[in-house]
């Protein structure tokens, strides 16, 4: 329920400055990275160290929590499907991440989510990034990367300057590593890529929204969005 309010929320609240923005033009495609940096940030605020937790999610486990035995399992599963789970990640998206696979490492893991071993979401934070790994059925894939240093300017108006309407990525690039992260190949008609500073303070960046209907804001397969740099600033896969 506390995510269908969010999405609410933000869907309305992206829709606002929207007609703001282009009453006079054609209507602007949201993207959902917008929409699910905040929900993320909602749900996930003990991966901030310095932020106050009120309460605790179910199925919540932090790192200080953890049993010897847990520890342990912890260790193994990293070596075994964790970290190479993460470096084919890193290879897929080579030159466009603000991390790199020896950055994480096992120290860096702050909690685990989830209530039955056939499905454990693991959370790191490196250098105030959040990058979590899920682990279903003993496959393992990275889900989720949040620079919230780049990210929360995405909540933030456009501070006057004009939008920076080139891309930091072409469609052709964002496709190759999509395909070698997923293996999946998707048309280009299936890639959606929007400009940041149209509607934000992250000027100079691209929300991009990969597969799902175009007309559907729920139905993606991919919510990326690429820094003015060029590396990814926020990245879900459903």
């Amino acid at each position: 329920m506390k995510k269908i309010i969010l999405f609410a929320v933000l869907v309305c609240a992206l829709a606002v400055v929207t007609i703001i923005l282009f009453k006079k033009g054609p209507p602007r495609v949201s993207t959902a990275s917008e929409t699910n940096d905040v929900e993320r940030v909602v749900t996930r605020l003990s991966t901030n160290p310095v932020a106050p937790v009120a309460t605790k999610q179910p199925g919540l486990v932090r790192v200080t929590e953890l049993s010897e035995d847990q520890k342990e399992d912890f260790a193994m599963v990293f070596a075994k499907r964790l970290k190479p789970a993460i470096s084919n990640w890193c290879s897929a998206y080579s030159g466009h991440i603000p991390l790199t696979a020896d950055s994480v490492t096992q120290d860096k893991f702050i909690e685990r989510m989830g209530i039955s071993p056939k499905f454990y979401d693991y959370a790191f934070v490196i250098d105030g990034m959040t990058l979590t790994v899920a682990d279903k059925d003993g496959i393992a894939h990275v889900d989720y990367l949040n620079d919230p240093t780049q990210t929360k300017k995405l909540m933030d108006l456009p501070k006057g300057q004009p939008p920076v309407m080139a891309l930091p990525v072409s469609k052709e690039e964002v496709s190759q590593m999509v395909e070698q992260d997923s293996g999946t190949h998707y048309a280009d008609a299936d890639i959606r890529m929007i400009p940041a500073g149209v509607s934000s303070a992250l000027n100079g960046a691209v929300n991009v929204a990969i597969g799902g209907d175009a007309e559907n804001f729920l139905s993606w397969d991919y919510s990326l969005v690429f820094g003015a740099d060029g590396h990814l600033a926020y990245y879900l896969k459903k």
